[in-house]
């Protein structure tokens, strides 16, 4: 699938059918960005903050697209430390959109999603947003990516992540 160059086609159709099987579990969406390191030597890559690891490495962000069940949705991959926003606006809503239609739907993304403007960008284009919690910490890592941080220790159904301050 991979060499017909076929794995993208295959996702949207398999997202569409998940929209179809389960049309609530899209009222509220979570996004949500990983860090996957780069281990060959074939690309250039920007380095990104690797929690594993505990330094910078070359790497890709997977931003993921999940429903309210924490089941996936789909899935971007970007270069490592590319904005949030500007995948939003570029991949992400329009995929949801074309995914529920005219639908309302909240999505709930970590604190570099919210500015009042992107808010009410969100607003217009019949979406809600909800920013998740951002960790308090010290001294964040040297790319300054910040994690969200988990509310008691337990895991939510957001994937262990709380949205909502």
């Amino acid at each position: 699938m991979a060499a017909r160059r076929e794995a993208t086609h295959f996702s949207q159709r398999l997202a569409e059918r998940w929209v179809r099987e389960s049309a609530d579990a899209v009222g509220l969406l979570y996004v949500d960005g990983h860090v996957r390191p780069y281990q060959g030597t074939t690309h250039t890559l920007p380095e990104a903050w690797s929690s594993r690891r505990r330094l910078c490495v070359p790497a890709t962000t997977d931003i993921w697209v999940n429903q309210q069940d924490a089941q996936p949705l789909f899935v971007v991959t970007a270069p490592a430390n590319d904005d949030l926003l500007a995948m939003l606006r570029r991949e992400i809503l329009p995929e949801v959109r074309r995914l529920v239609g005219e639908r309302r739907v909240t999505m709930i993304f970590d604190r570099e999603g919210w500015t009042p403007k992107f808010f009410r960008e969100l607003h217009t284009q019949g979406f809600d947003g909800a920013p998740c919690e951002p960790a308090r910490t010290t001294s964040p890592p040297r790319c300054g990516v910040q994690p969200c941080r988990r509310r008691g220790g337990g895991l939510s159904p957001l994937g262990g992540l709380w949205a909502g301050s």
